[in-house]
């Protein structure tokens, strides 16, 4: 059964290149497209890392400090600071905006104010980290490099360091500065937070406000991205349903050509599983081959790709069991051809 499945293959070995082709693409494209969506999530858990704390206080009404976030006095971080199960308190800003690059390019991004050598502790991968308020910490996605120059509200801003992966809302850049000068370049030094980062376990929250715990945080950051996520994996998913239409015509198209060839098995008293089995055998050779290809074409995607692109180890490994499935699958669907097969027709076949 084995030898005549690589020989069907064998045989018509064009055909096969190009199956194998056609569907490594379709799943490679599909395993790119579930490293842009690790990627936002891994964005998202790794700023809210950096910014750090168990709770994060907001103002009442408010569902978070990132999607359309309120604003309240900073100085509501002393209060917060006092209540039993605190054991430090301090404000962020947190807004959207663009900025302006000394190469004169204008650049999204997320903006995040807080206080140095607190809570917030972010973690340059080149520079060092700011050791004046009027300079920054860029994500690595900007482009830029320490001693670069930004503009934010007309006020000039110098890049000290750069980190990692530092992204949110569909890995849009961060970039992290003093509160006071963000408070400066937008809100003309009014002393506005958009939440109270908390270490501890508030025992309750102050009239005015709501306590949030990280699932609601993670909630509220994620929310803005919610359809494109979605969208994104649905893509994905109808990526898979094309691999397996186009590996069950190949083996249908297979199944006809060698009814012959099968009856004359059967004549001779072959099953009609043993030759399902060749189907499905050739299917699994062709996906799996597939699969290899799929992930050389998501590595090579991945640096070229207008999005961040991390696909998790998991999915690279899990990778040649999809290919298994949808080879066993894409055979079975073409078993009932295998068994229509009239073992008389080997000896009719020549008149």
């Amino acid at each position: 059964m084995i030898r005549l499945a690589l020989r069907e293959l064998q045989y018509h070995w064009k055909r096969t290149l190009i199956v194998v082709a056609a569907v490594g693409v379709l799943l490679g494209i599909s395993l790119t497209l579930a490293g842009v969506n690790a990627a936002w999530n891994a964005g998202s858990d790794k700023t809210l890392a950096t910014i750090g704390g168990d709770f994060y206080v907001v103002p009442a009404g408010s569902s978070g400090p990132f999607d359309g976030p309120a604003t309240f006095p900073a100085v509501t971080a002393r209060r917060v600071a006092r209540l039993a199960g605190v054991r430090a308190a301090e404000p962020i800003l947190t807004l959207h905006d663009t900025i302006s690059s000394s190469d004169g390019r204008v650049l999204d991004a997320n903006v995040v104010g807080y206080t140095p050598d607190g809570i917030t502790r972010p973690e340059p991968t080149s520079g060092t980290l700011p050791s004046a308020p009027t300079q920054v910490l860029v994500d690595s996605t900007t482009g830029l490099s320490p001693g670069a120059t930004v503009t934010l509200g007309g006020v000039r801003l110098t890049v000290s360091g750069v980190v990692s992966g530092v992204t949110y809302f569909a890995g849009q850049s961060v970039m992290l500065m003093n509160l006071g000068e963000l408070q400066r370049a937008v809100f003309d030094g009014r002393d506005l937070a958009s939440a109270v980062v908390v270490k501890g376990d508030p025992a309750r929250a102050l009239p005015g406000t709501a306590l949030l715990d990280m699932s609601q945080i993670r909630q509220d950051i994620n929310r803005p991205v919610g359809k494109a996520t979605a969208t994104v994996a649905a893509i994905g998913a109808l990526l898979l349903v094309s691999a397996l239409g186009v590996i069950s015509m190949i083996a249908y198209i297979s199944a006809v050509e060698r009814a012959v060839e099968m009856s004359v098995i059967k004549a001779l008293g072959g099953s009609t599983w043993a030759l399902a089995g060749q189907l499905v055998l050739s299917s699994v050779v062709v996906t799996a081959a597939a699969s290899v290809l799929a992930a050389v074409l998501a590595v090579a995607l991945g640096p070229v790709f207008p999005m961040p692109v991390e696909v998790p180890a998991v999915d690279y490994l899990a990778m040649p069991a999809l290919a298994l499935a949808l080879g066993v699958l894409a055979g079975l669907l073409v078993v009932r051809q295998a068994a229509r097969v009239d073992p008389a027709e080997a000896f009719g076949a020549g008149r």
